[in-house]
């Protein structure tokens, strides 16, 4: 259902869209139109179009002055801020592309992607960098800090069809891919789609997506490519408490939410964003019971289901949930968006009929230029429709088409998986496995044996037999240093020799389900079997350690949420999700709770300066992560 069939919302489906129009061309339109209008917000300081616009032309006059033009890629090695929105807009000024780097990522990883993105410059805060220490050129490095004022630029019209982005994904290889996105496919997806019902000019989009992640585009050209607002939450994981807040405190019409966090918030407290106007769901399956209870608890909210991958602009189907819930078997991922087509097609690329299977193959404004430096990988993927010659992106995933029109997601044709949201192929990391010296081989596998928990196992075969102690540990350490969070495996299983299926290939059915031998608790203290028992819930495990870490129990940051709102729940109520962060394991977490009111977060709470706050959480999420915390 689209929400020009959906009379419940109000919303009518624009027949045109500015296809001639770039990024640049449309927010400046606004600063013409609207100068005094919002554009970004973040706690409390704002900046209106006007004000936006002279700041990013402050730091697209510093690109400019040392070269930077169309063609060119600059790097963002920034959290969500409102200076990262002007370098972004800067970028797109001089003709350049952005290409966003997330400061969590392992130092190798982002080396590489510096390495392969080539970028003439670089827009940093001072505070990432100097952690990282990356030793990308001084004399290319622009630290970002608000000037006000103007400068004079030479800007540069574009066109469509120019690159907006390079945004990195997942590859099979080992190491990451790079996806270049036009101007044209971001305006698709964000200008007054059928399905987008953002609408301009009073208007709140909060954004709180990591800017690698493509999501990010949706929530800040959404709101700045319409003359609305984007108020910007900056923590890197913000709890439940702090969304729900910043929903409230800044208005917000229109969210982005992961499948997980969004079903989590519907456990937790759906009326809490029932003041919403919309929200879109998306990089995972949505659970039937949480779509049906959305709905029941949020009827003047539309909930959107929406499905895209990077390579066709964000979104490319999306489904309205309707005001009165969903009892209609699984949630489908809904029709194509405007100016997207889609075909559900077979290996030879013909289309199958409806009710058959087939891969999703989709067309239109929204497809991406390709991928960076690999023409071979390219044109695998890009292909041509055979009978009208159309040029389409070879998704991947398993689809069909209901009797009702709808699609509905099935599942993969590769190993490439959904985890916490974000893209995962296996293959990758099998092959960051096996670089380990260590490994004579490796396989990797997303488990589910308690239902609604995905974990990452990965088995090891170690070149040495038997194991040494330790083993598998220590392979998992040595992974952290050049891979991110969420291609660290939450459980190893180490092997003499992997099951095989009768023709000598690996049988990935056959490997066993992990054995979590952790120690027993060995605590009187209440709080500590508190946790202890929070934890075995959300991790899914048999029993946890009073010194285990969480992180490498399997834990990711949107699990730590949901620790975090039953700590509050059974424990402490006014408990700062930061506390988690530091204090990763059950014996110093339980201390930090014990602590008088007022005491608990530390110093971390205390800190005023902005760039120090966000250094610091920076340090205290990568070191969590290594299990130092």
């Amino acid at each position: 259902m689209s929400l020009a069939e959906n009379p419940a919302f109000g919303v009518v489906s624009p027949a045109t869209y500015p296809r001639d129009k770039t990024l640049t061309q449309l927010f400046a339109g606004y600063v013409q139109s609207a100068p005094h209008v919002t554009a970004v917000e973040q706690e409390g300081r704002t900046l209106s179009y006007a004000e936006l616009d002279a700041f990013s032309n402050k730091l697209a006059a510093k690109l400019q002055a040392i070269g930077v033009g169309p063609g060119d890629v600059v790097a963002l090695l920034t959290l969500r801020s409102i200076e990262a929105i002007a370098a972004m807009i800067a970028t797109l000024k001089v003709g350049a592309a952005f290409t966003p780097l997330d400061p969590a990522y392992p130092r190798e990883r982002l080396a590489f992607m510096l390495s392969d993105a080539a970028p003439k410059a670089l827009f940093a805060q001072a505070d990432a960098l100097n952690f990282l220490q990356l030793g990308f050129p001084p004399a290319n490095t622009i630290l970002l800090s608000y000037e006000p004022g103007d400068a004079q630029i030479a800007a540069h019209e574009g066109a469509p069809e120019d690159a907006a982005y390079l945004m990195y994904t997942s590859g099979s290889t080992g190491q990451p891919k790079g996806v270049i996105v036009p101007h044209r496919g971001v305006v698709r997806s964000t200008w007054r789609n059928k399905f987008v019902g953002i609408t301009g000019p009073g208007d709140v989009v909060l954004h709180m997506v990591a800017l690698s992640f493509d999501p990010s585009q949706l929530e800040i050209w959404g709101a700045l490519a319409n003359g609305g607002t984007l108020a910007i939450l900056p923590d890197a994981t913000p709890s439940l408490d702090r969304i729900i807040d910043a929903v409230n405190r800044t208005k917000a019409t229109w969210t982005i939410f992961s499948t997980g966090i969004f079903h989590y918030m519907v456990e937790h407290n759906p009326a809490a964003l029932a003041s919403l106007r919309g929200m879109f769901v998306g990089g995972d399956v949505f659970s039937v019971q949480h779509a049906d209870k959305a709905a029941r608890a949020m009827p003047n909210t539309m909930v959107v289901n929406a499905y895209g991958p990077t390579e066709n602009s964000i979104i490319t189907t999306c489904f309205v949930l309707p005001p009165t819930g969903w009892c209609e078997g699984s949630v489908p991922i809904g029709d194509a968006v405007d100016h997207c087509t889609i075909y559900v097609m077979d290996e030879a690329l013909r289309e199958v009929a409806d009710g058959e299977t087939g891969e999703l193959c989709t067309g239109g404004d929204g497809l991406a230029i390709g991928y960076h430096n690999q023409p071979e990988l390219t044109a695998q993927k890009f292909v041509r429709h055979p009978q009208t010659g159309e040029r389409l992106y070879r998704t991947g995933d398993i689809v069909r088409r209901r009797p009702d029109g709808l699609i509905e997601f099935v599942g993969r044709n590769d190993r490439q998986v959904k985890l916490n949201g974000k893209r995962v192929e296996l293959d990758e990391v099998e092959a960051l496995l096996r670089m380990d010296d260590e490994v004579a081989d490796a396989a990797a596998i997303l488990r589910e044996d308690m239902p609604g928990i995905k974990r990452l196992a990965a088995y090891l075969k170690p070149v040495e037999q038997p194991a040494p102690p330790a083993f598998g540990a220590a392979i998992i350490e040595r992974l952290k240093t050049h891979a991110p969070a969420h291609l660290i495996p939450s459980d190893v299983v180490v092997m003499e020799r992997f099951p095989l299926t009768p023709a000598g290939k690996l049988d990935r059915k056959a490997l066993p389900a992990p054995r979590l031998d952790f120690k027993p608790l060995e605590t009187n203290d209440d709080t500590e079997r508190t946790l202890a028992e929070i934890w075995r819930e959300v991790l899914g495990i048999g029993a946890v350690g009073l010194d285990d870490n969480f992180f490498d129990l399997g834990g990711t940051s949107l699990l730590l949420i949901r620790v975090h709102a039953k700590i509050q729940e059974k424990l402490s109520p006014d408990v700062p999700l930061v506390v988690l962060f530091e204090a990763p394991k059950i014996r110093d977490l339980a201390e930090r709770l014990r602590k008088p009111k007022g005491e608990t977060g530390g110093a971390a709470l205390a800190v005023k300066d902005k760039a120090k706050r966000q250094a610091e959480a920076l340090a205290r999420m990568r070191d969590a992560k290594k299990g130092r915390g």
